[in-house]
């Protein structure tokens, strides 16, 4: 007998999402045309049934979002703040002739009064911490389906692995929703294919000493390359707190608040040496991503 390792990193993962207070949904695999279309995609890239039971399971999902809307849109008389998740399969064609591909999804549905992007960017967040994952996340419109403002891809490297976004307005009122919903999708897979294996070294005894910064950048910049900077750099370890674009900052860039830690394994650091280590860790984002102090 063989065990499957896969399902030992997928239980982890669902203790985290229900940790989040997300409920765990199993939809079926056939949806209908018109949720194909609510969501911007074309029925042609979808597998059809020759059979169908009905109109609505005529075709099988080559994602798990629109099943998910569709709960979201039956539960939504029962509570105004919810959220849900589902691992499960979807179908993508690879031609005529040809056995689909079936790759794994986690997709993750968050409906809140307002930061439904931020409620599920969390969710990534919580993951990319329990399993140390290297990747990044890249903004990027997806049409009628997602918020302009609020959308990206997720990226293994150069390798796009799945979407985090907040639904556009214009979806969400047509499945009679009015609150604003969060949304993640991402291949298992080739999630887990970014996984670093962790380094452990001997904690210290001493307290450290916390500091909050916020810095200026280019918007292309991913949040991981700036964490990677600090903590290579042995200065401090640094906590991603929140990121702005707004008007009143230069076009094409955006601000990080950070919380830098610091901690010495000899002794109790002082405030003169941790103001001392943020000024040395604002020189190193200086010079090696051109960001400035945020006034």
């Amino acid at each position: 007998i063989t065990f499957d390792k896969r399902w030992s990193a997928i239980w982890r993962a669902k203790d985290i999402m229900c940790s989040l207070g997300l409920f765990e949904v199993s939809t079926y695999s056939f949806i209908s045309e018109k949720q194909i279309a609510d969501i911007g995609a074309k029925p042609a890239g979808h597998l059809k049934l020759k059979n169908p039971l009905s109109s609505e399971q005529a075709y099988l999902r080559s994602d798990l979002l629109p099943s998910l809307l569709k709960t979201a849109e039956r539960n939504r008389s029962y509570s105004r703040e919810f959220g849900v998740f589902e691992f499960s399969r979807v179908y993508v064609s690879r031609g005529e002739g040809k056995l689909p591909a079936e790759p794994l999804r986690l997709g993750v549905l968050i409906r809140t009064e307002a930061g439904g992007y931020k409620s599920a960017k969390r969710a990534l967040d919580c993951l990319a911490r329990e399993f140390n994952l290297q990747i990044s996340i890249t903004p990027q419109a997806f049409g009628t389906m997602a918020h302009p403002a609020n959308a990206a891809v997720i990226k293994a490297g150069t390798e796009v692995i799945g979407l985090l976004c907040q639904l556009h307005p214009v979806l969400t009122k047509r499945h009679k929703i009015s609150a604003e919903i969060g949304y993640l999708e991402v291949d298992w897979d080739r999630l887990m294919s970014a996984v670093i294996p962790r380094v452990y070294r001997e904690a210290s005894r001493y307290p450290s000493i916390e500091r909050d910064i916020a810095i200026v950048l280019k918007s292309d910049i991913n949040w991981n390359k700036i964490e990677q900077g600090i903590n290579a750099s042995e200065l401090a370890s640094a906590e991603f707190l929140s990121d702005y674009y707004g008007s009143d900052l230069p076009k094409g860039h955006k601000s990080l608040a950070i919380r830098l830690h610091f901690q010495s394994m000899d002794r109790t650091l002082t405030d003169k040496e941790a103001e001392a280590g943020e000024k040395k860790v604002l020189a190193l984002l200086k010079k090696r991503f051109g960001a400035a102090p945020r006034k």
